[in-house]
């Protein structure tokens, strides 16, 4: 339940501060913000600078709106995933892999065994040039921890640590199956 105590917001209403870090992430300038929710530009103004207070009504007013159009713009992860999954296996040689990861300009590949991803291989650790030893190396020797499998639908936002360098990405699941994967690039370019 929302109260007030002395006029103040108290308990689990939103803050003041929480309001101000909304306003900032979505950049958004107070005649806008007046105009869109019909509030008095200048009482806004004021309010912002803490020269004058505002009713709880209002106040709630610009936080749900500016809460909305904060993530309004958090796409699922569907919407920015290639859907063109390529896997090797953990016994394909590192050269293999190397030649896959040039031709398709990919920067990390998902290691899949029978149906399952096992691990990855990122062109970051392993290069990119072709040597000689390389047909020798196997997969399995050279990769990494599986990736995350998240469900297709997975909003973006919960998974940017996980895209967060080169070679990092994130295998997307819809009803069991395989559904598309996403890189750091997809992430930066198409969200």
């Amino acid at each position: 339940m929302i109260q007030y105590q002395n006029n103040e917001l108290v308990s689990n209403s939103p803050k003041f501060s929480e309001l101000l870090q909304l306003k900032k992430a979505i950049k958004i300038s107070e005649a806008k913000l007046a105009n869109e929710l019909n509030i008095n530009r200048p009482l806004l103004n004021q309010f912002f600078k803490g020269k004058r207070k505002i009713t709880y009504d209002k106040f709630l007013k610009i936080y749900d709106y500016l809460y909305k159009q904060k993530n309004k713009n958090k796409k699922p992860l569907y919407k920015i995933c290639s859907k063109n999954i390529t896997y090797v296996k953990s016994t394909d040689s590192l050269k293999k892999v190397k030649e896959l990861m040039a031709k398709e300009k990919f920067d990390a590949v998902p290691v899949n065994e029978k149906g399952k991803v096992i691990g990855k291989v990122n062109s970051f650790y392993v290069g990119t040039r072709v040597y000689p030893q390389d047909s020798k190396i196997k997969v399995k020797e050279i990769m990494e921890e599986s990736p995350i499998i998240v469900p297709y639908n997975t909003k973006t936002e919960l998974v940017e640590n996980f895209l967060s360098s080169i070679g990092d990405l994130v295998i997307l699941t819809k009803q069991g199956a395989d559904y598309g994967i996403v890189d750091p690039w997809d992430r930066v370019n198409k969200a």
